[in-house]
This record gives C-alpha cells, structure tokens and sequence, in this order.
C-alpha cells in the first residue's frame, strides 16, 4: 500500500508541475524579451553585433515554443503511472536547456560590461532562481537541475576571480543555493503531505469504520503543517538576507570597496529632489588623482590600484556625516556628495582631502607636480531646482576640476558662474 501511495504521490506532483508550467513558460519568455531590450538599451557596446542578441532570443523563443507544446501535448493525453516518469525527463530537460541558456547569457555579457551592470544582472539572475524554488519544488529534480544550470557557471566564474569582491561573491551564491534547496525541499514535502492525506481521504470516505482513525490523521497533518510553515518563513528571512548582502555587494567599486557609480547616480538623483523640495543646497567635490597614467607606467598597474585604494580611503573617511557619500567615479575620478553643505564648506572639507592625500607620502617621481602623489579637485555648489536634471551639478564640478588641473594641479578650484 505504501508504494502505491508514493506512486500516485508522485504522479500527481507531476501532474501539478505541467498544469502550473505553462504559466512559468510564458512569464519566463516575457522576462527574457524584456531583459533583452534592457541590456540592448544600457549595457550593449557599440563594437558589439545586435545579431548575437536577436540570436539567443530566437533560441529562447524556440525552447519556450517547444516547451509550451510539450505541455499541451501532456494535457491533451491521459497520462498513466507508469508513462509519467518520461514526461517529468522531458519537462526537466526542456528546463535545464533554457536555464544553460540563461547561465551563457550572463557569462558572455560579463566579459564586456561595467560592475554595476553586472551586480545588477547577477540580481536579476538571482531572482530567476528565488521564482524556480517556488514554481519547480513541486520536483526536486527539476529544481536542482534548473537552478544548477543557471547557477554553476556563474557561481565558477565569480570564485575563480582574483578579485576578493567577487571571489566574496561567488561564495555566497553557493550558499544562497544552499538555502534555496531548503526551501524547495521543505515546500516539496508539504506538497507531498498534503497530497498523501487527499488520497487518504478519498480512500477511507467509502469505509465509513474508519472515520475516526481519518480524523486522528488530519490533526496530526495539520500540527506537521504547521511546524512546516514556520521553519519555511525562517528560511525565507534567512534567503532575502542574502538577497540583501547581495544587493550591498552590487553597489560597490569591486577594486576600492567604496561605492560605484551605479550607487552614485541613484543617490544624487535622491538627494537633487531631496533638495530641490527643501530648497538647501547641495554640493559635489570632483576629485582626479594627477599624473595617474604616469604613475602607472612607473610603478606598475598593482602599485597603481593601491594608490587607488588608499586615495578611496581618504574620501571615505571624509565623507563622514550621515548623508555624505563617497564613490569611484570611473578610472582615477572620485566623487563626494555633501547633501545641505554651503560652498565654503564644501571647499574646507576638499582641502582637508587633498592634505591628507598629499601627507600619505606616495612617490610619485614621474609626477610633474610633486615628489608626491597628489590630487585636484572641483568643487560646485547649487540649490537644485526641479526645472534642471542632477546632471548640471555634475558639469559644474567637472568643469571646476579642468580648470584646477589647468591651473597647475595639486588644488581645489570652486565653480564660479
């Protein structure tokens, strides 16, 4: 009797993963055009052929069209016990070939595009996953290898980077896998509970002596039930707090630890609106480091990513009010946003950074400025208004920051109108 029950359990655990697959199908083929349009809008370089993008697209449509097939063909046959196992191959296999797909998607853009762009795939990546554990739990084995598919190739990727932030990386997606395999197992459980106790039911309707033994065995379901429940909502918490630290790691700079400039651009946007409401005024330090190509070449690419960091550091340590914020603007350019700051405070605190740079006392003896490695600032200052974008305080600095390195470097140079 027992096999029989766990045959008919699984039966229709397949059952339930077609009736609710074309579904998943369908939201799957939506995600990827829309993913497609999005990289194509922001990330896609100008060297790059659209080809290569119309061309997976084209095979995603075709797996979810076969796909979809495959399902109509499972529901317009009556499919016994012993033929459900080929179906729950099949589903699983058209599953883990749009899932590869989705894993080489990734591993080909990551060659190519910007940290920010990347964090942000990988979290969208992540999220394909978090659905999987929800749609395919109903068969563990679909789940594992779909998740495996997307999942493995990046998660190699990220531990075979010699950068410690994404080495971080790749070690946390393995255990955000981990979690999830949790999850799915225990919502595969309560499926097969509840379906164990729906064949009992129907069994022991017609024996009407067995009514009391049916009640003893809803009572302890429901208790089981229960206590699955809440170990399920710990381990939910427990992946969005992953999901979270992922997040943190997306916004920033993979070399000096400080914000990117994803973080960045979200953050002046917030606080030009933020401003702009309260009329104060709100300031940007522009900062380059002088000579950097120069102390390259002479030092050589690790001394010069030290340097980088170290200058990072300083920034860092300035930008210490609560909504201060400090981020690699690109290449050797940094940025600091001073949120309710006047221009001359603005100005004092530039000075106090590009001091404290100067006394880190790094030799710079290809520099045509200093002994040392030193810094140039712009500073700008303005009181946002809604009828401009962000992006004229960016300008203003920038043009600050050109007229101190024109002047001699080793400065700070306040935007005058």
């Amino acid at each position: 009797m027992t096999n029989n029950l766990e045959k008919v359990i699984g039966w229709k655990k397949i059952d339930v993963l077609y009736r609710h697959g074309k579904t998943s199908v369908i939201g799957s083929l939506f995600i990827s055009i829309v993913a497609v349009a999005l990289v194509y809008y922001f990330v896609w370089p100008a060297n790059k052929p659209v080809i290569v993008l119309l061309i997976w697209l084209v095979m995603y449509l075709l797996v979810s069209t076969l796909r979809i097939y495959g399902i109509t063909l499972y529901k317009g046959n009556k499919v016994g016990l012993e033929q459900s196992r080929y179906w729950l191959y099949a589903f699983t296999s058209a599953s883990a070939i749009a899932a590869c797909l989705w894993g080489l998607f990734f591993l080909y853009l990551i060659d190519f595009i910007d940290d920010e762009y990347r964090y942000f795939i990988l979290f969208f990546m992540v999220g394909l996953m978090s659905a999987a554990a929800i749609t395919y739990a109903t068969s563990l084995l679909t789940f594992f290898i779909t998740s495996l598919c997307i999942l493995a190739p990046i998660t190699i990727y990220f531990i075979l980077h010699s950068d410690p932030i994404n080495n971080f990386t790749g070690h946390i997606l393995i255990a955000y896998f981990m979690y999830l395999l949790i999850i799915a197992r225990e919502l595969n459980k309560t499926l097969e509970g509840f379906l164990a106790h729906e064949f009992n039911v129907s069994r022991l309707e017609s024996e009407k002596q067995y009514t009391t033994m049916v009640n003893r065995e809803l009572e302890e379901e429901i208790l089981k039930r229960i206590d699955t429940e809440g170990k399920l909502k710990d381990e939910i918490i427990k992946a969005e707090t992953l999901t979270n630290k992922l997040l943190t790691i997306s916004l920033k700079d993979g070399l000096t630890g400080i914000n990117n400039r994803r973080r960045f651009d979200d953050y002046l946007e917030n606080e030009w609106n933020r401003s702009a409401r309260t009329k104060t005024p709100l300031s940007l330090i522009m900062c380059d480091i002088d000579f950097y190509k120069a102390y390259n070449d002479t030092y050589g690419h690790l001394a010069g990513d030290d340097s980088l960091k170290k200058v990072a550091g300083v920034l860092e340590h300035y930008a210490r009010r609560a909504g201060d914020l400090a981020a690699r603007y690109g290449g050797e350019e940094f940025v600091i946003i001073l949120p309710d700051t006047e221009s001359d405070k603005a100005t004092h605190i530039s000075e106090q950074i590009r001091t404290a740079v100067e006394d880190l006392r790094i030799r710079h003896i290809s520099s045509e400025t200093s002994d040392y490695l030193t810094i140039s600032m712009g500073v700008a200052t303005i009181i946002p208004s809604r009828d401009h974008k962000p992006g004229i305080l960016i300008n203003f600095a920038d043009e600050a920051l050109y007229q101190a390195k024109k002047t001699g470097r080793n400065r700070s140079v306040v935007y005058d109108k």
